[in-house]
């Protein structure tokens, strides 16, 4: 009987250790690093959070966002060691500024899977995903539709320089006024007073003076492609709008539509070059719990994949506009059509 309730006691305490075991596994997370946009601002790095947290619910991974404190690489680093000390093994970083941080770190914590979005990186490793999109597709898209919607007048272009991706949406743009120009016969004017450029990414108090002179001086339309940018166009164009001027914003990365709504129910927001940032990282992130992760790759969005575009629902739009971006899509999918970066 001693025996029995020795080998019992044993038993139980084994048992109780195992299952003390279990429950101290470490929780998986998904971290984010960011620098210019937040999880909830329309931004490119919302659009990946929202990948992110989609696919965290769906696999049971907590996600995690952190935003440097400055603009210096040496606060991203330490952000990226904050994370990996939190329990993320799992790193998505948005933007060329993480170029340098993304080279390092990868090196440096080889059992953590990095997902470099827009990233300008010369190889990624075999725990790094390289992730970019076809801008000059959604931007040439958004040119198109915008063209077809108001069939004459003057565009403009409000940007940062020295971006890779917000060129790629301008040069897309200009494709996309001239192809509606020679082939639907529209009549859309851009002048080089019509191509400004702003102080950064987050200069909105420029950015909104730009776009109210060139409101002002007769722009009917606005394509901004960069964050603090699109919230000065926005800004402007509701302005004019309430005064009963038929101008718009033509927005990038994200649906800006509900941003625009000036009235309650009418939107300043004609249309987006949507990089469908969501869906990819969902993808990558599915991807790598089903099957496994794509590592030392650069995998390109594009209209192909159904990585670019524009949103599902244009009120802004006509519905003959609306069919014949969906015959672009199409040509651009069979490679009938294509647009230079």
């Amino acid at each position: 009987m001693l025996k029995k309730t020795t080998a019992l006691f044993l038993f139980a305490a084994l048992l109780f250790v195992l299952l003390s075991g279990c429950s101290s596994t470490p929780e998986t997370k998904i971290g984010m690093l960011s620098s210019t946009g937040t999880t909830d601002d329309f931004s490119m790095s919302s659009s990946v959070w929202n990948g992110i947290e989609q696919a965290g619910r769906e696999y049971g991974v907590k996600a995690v966002c952190e935003k440097p404190g400055s603009d210096e690489p040496g606060s991203f680093q330490k952000e990226t060691e904050k994370l990996y000390n939190d329990g993320c093994r799992y790193i998505a970083a948005v933007g060329p500024e993480f170029s340098e941080t993304v080279a390092e770190a990868q090196e440096k914590y080889k059992n953590v899977k990095f997902i470099a979005v827009d990233c300008d990186l010369d190889k990624p490793r075999d725990n790094t995903v390289a992730v970019s999109f076809a801008e000059q597709e959604a931007g040439f898209l958004a040119a198109v539709a915008s063209s077809l919607q108001q069939k004459s007048g003057r565009f403009a272009v409000l940007l940062p320089s020295g971006d890779k991706s917000v060129t790629a949406y301008k040069n897309g743009f200009l494709q996309g006024v001239a192809y509606a120009n020679k082939n639907f016969g529209t009549n859309i004017v851009m002048g080089k007073s019509d191509y400004v450029f702003i102080n950064g990414e987050t200069d909105k108090d420029g950015a909104l003076k730009s776009a109210k002179k060139l409101f002002e001086s007769g722009a009917s339309v606005i394509f901004a492609p960069c964050g603090s940018a699109t919230s000065a166009v926005i800004d402007a164009a509701k302005e004019k709008r309430k005064a009963g001027k038929n101008v718009f914003a033509v927005c990038a990365d994200s649906d800006w539509y509900k941003n625009g709504i000036y009235d309650g129910k009418n939107s300043a927001v004609m249309t987006s070059a949507l990089k469908k940032a969501d869906s990819a990282l969902y993808t990558i992130i599915k991807t790598t719990f089903e099957e496994k992760f794509p590592g030392g790759r650069e995998i390109v969005f594009n209209a192909k994949n159904d990585g670019v575009g524009l949103p599902e629902v244009n009120p802004n739009l006509r519905e003959d506009v609306i069919k014949t971006e969906a015959l672009l899509i199409a040509q651009l999918k069979s490679g009938e059509l294509s647009v230079n970066e």
